[in-house]
């Protein structure tokens, strides 16, 4: 059955990361009630959940967890409509690894739903707001204590959007060259 979803990952981190972060999204971001902080690896978009599950658990098995540290914020117009974000980006090789896998949630049943028309930019939003300036500003000084976070992507999830707050439907374990329990 199809279902409007979206594939995300949590990132696993330290608690006084986790803390900030939160305090950060809490104050900033109005969609910090909607869902936790995450990286965004598919779009939402109408797919049948049950073929997009079995792909992401084959996918994931070939997938190792991917470690990040922060490497700075950046103030990003929305893609979608108007307003702006702020994003903490994932360091080059995290972002790489990222991509990649981005590029592989896309390869079965979700490649008509890859969004050509916009850059895919690994990162985790910490806050929105209306105006492109205030948002370039609080980059800027969320930007030397975003250098000390550390994390990471353990699984991704595949969540239902249409929900309020989102759904987690499917929780899959990335564990390549990892011990599962199963």
């Amino acid at each position: 059955m199809a279902a409007r979803i979206a594939i995300v990952a949590f990132p696993a981190l330290s608690i006084d990361d986790q803390q900030w972060i939160d305090e950060m999204r809490a104050r900033h971001d109005p969609h910090a009630r909607l869902i936790d902080a995450h990286a965004t690896l598919v779009f939402p978009c109408t797919a049948p959940a049950d073929t997009v599950a079995a792909e992401m658990l084959t996918l994931a098995a070939t997938t190792s967890p991917i470690a990040f540290g922060i490497s700075g914020t950046r103030a990003v117009s929305d893609a979608f409509g108007s307003g702006a974000h702020v994003f903490l980006l994932p360091d080059s090789s995290a972002s790489a690894a990222i991509t990649e896998l981005h590029d592989r949630l896309y390869q079965g049943v979700l490649r008509p739903h890859l969004r050509d028309d916009i850059p895919f930019v690994p990162h985790i939003t910490v806050a929105g707001a209306a105006d492109h300036d205030d948002c370039r500003a609080l980059a800027e000084s969320l930007h030397p204590r975003s250098l000390s976070v550390r994390g990471t992507f353990a699984e991704i999830v595949l969540v239902d959007v249409d929900t309020m707050p989102v759904t987690p439907l499917v929780r899959c374990r990335l564990s390549r060259g990892t011990a599962s329990a199963g």
